[in-house]
C-alpha cells in the first residue's frame, strides 16, 4: 500500500472531491511520511474545514472551536 492508497482509505468516509490527480500530488509531497503523520495532518486539515483552530504538539493534535 502506498501513501495515496493510505490516503484514500483515510478519507473513504469524509465527503470529497479530492481528484486522482491532488490525490497523487499529496502523496508525493508526503514521502518520508508514516502513516500516523498523515493521520495528524487529516485532523488539521479537517479541523480547519470545519472551522476549528488546531493546535499540534508532541504529537498530540488539539482541536477547539473558534
Amino acid at each position: 500500500m502506498n501513501r495515496q492508497d493510505i490516503l484514500r482509505k483515510m478519507l473513504r468516509r469524509i465527503p470529497n472531491s479530492i481528484t486522482d490527480a491532488q490525490y497523487k500530488e499529496v502523496a508525493s509531497k508526503a514521502h518520508g511520511f508514516v502513516g500516523a503523520d498523515l493521520k495528524a495532518g487529516k485532523a488539521v486539515v479537517v479541523g480547519l474545514v470545519v472551522g476549528r483552530d488546531c493546535d499540534c504538539r508532541q504529537g498530540v493534535v488539539l482541536l477547539s472551536r473558534d
